[in-house]
């Protein structure tokens, strides 16, 4: 919650950046449309996940009364918190209403980082595009000035999109990785005298859910870095009669500056990362 309270005091700041940036390239066609299919493709799979984790724990009370079978219900959901603190029928009901905000607070945070780095994405591979019109053609030093300019435009948008993302994005893949490893964890473990099919099914939804929603969440960030080195390969290749300070300027831009989402300012949202990371 206190990363969200954190994102609201820098959104107006984004979307100052981001209507100035749209003033010069245009809005994105079907933007609306991918983002409208992305929520509703995480928010049902967040509640199948989320309702599997309860049917699961209601199917595993063998008590009959209602209260007794809540009682049961909850305790096995939540035994890090009851193991504590003695059982009440509020308590378990604010931990109830806890832990669904939570799941939802939890879908959201992906969803927003997805989202914006799939918007910022498109923009810097539309900016590569126009970039490859003038592949093999002799422009102006001031034709390329425009472009570096426009460049550093989506370079400014994408730090400050960096600042109000990066802790959020930090926080939700570890978040993601204890889920996967505790998952893995339990289907490989059986604790149970009795095998229970409702709880195998479950760790595998959840499983899957986590790790689809992790990689998305990877794959989508990773695409500002990769596409905001694009227009490298056109500035290797223009003709020597374009060659000016500004291409001289240009590319010493682009391969100084590291664009890209990061977890907390600490490490980059790269190929080589995930690579690296998966490696370890």
């Amino acid at each position: 919650m206190a990363l969200f309270i954190n994102l609201s005091a820098k959104w107006c700041n984004l979307l100052e950046k981001w209507e100035q940036v749209e003033g010069y390239f245009g809005h994105q066609k079907y933007l609306k449309m991918k983002f409208t299919f992305i929520s509703v493709l995480f928010l049902i799979f967040s509640m199948v996940e989320h309702w599997s984790f309860l049917l699961t724990s209601l199917i595993m009370t063998d008590k009959v009364d209602f209260h007794e079978v809540f009682e049961m219900c909850i305790s096995n959901m939540f035994p890090q918190v009851f193991s504590v603190v003695q059982y009440n029928v509020w308590i378990a009901i604010l931990t109830l209403i806890i832990n669904s905000v939570s799941t939802l607070s939890y879908c959201f945070a992906d969803q927003v980082i997805i989202m914006g780095s799939m918007a910022l994405g498109d923009y810097l591979k539309l900016f590569t595009e126009r970039l490859n019109e003038y592949r093999g053609k002799v422009i102006t030093p001031k034709q390329w000035k425009t472009l570096r300019v426009d460049y550093t435009r989506l370079c400014s948008l994408a730090r400050t999109l960096d600042d109000c993302l990066c802790h959020l994005l930090c926080v939700s893949l570890l978040i993601h990785l204890y889920i996967i490893c505790l998952e893995m964890r339990q289907g490989v473990t059986k604790s149970d005298q009795y095998p229970n099919i409702s709880k195998d099914v479950h760790t595998i939804l959840s499983f899957s859910v986590s790790t689809l929603r992790a990689c998305s969440l990877c794959l989508s960030s990773v695409r500002i870095y990769e596409n905001s080195k694009g227009p490298l390969e056109t500035l290797y290749n223009i003709p020597q009669q374009s060659y000016c300070k500004e291409v001289e300027l240009f590319m010493l831009q682009m391969q100084k500056d590291d664009i890209g989402l990061t977890g907390s300012h600490m490490f980059l949202m790269t190929r080589k990362f995930l690579l690296t990371v998966r490696i370890f």
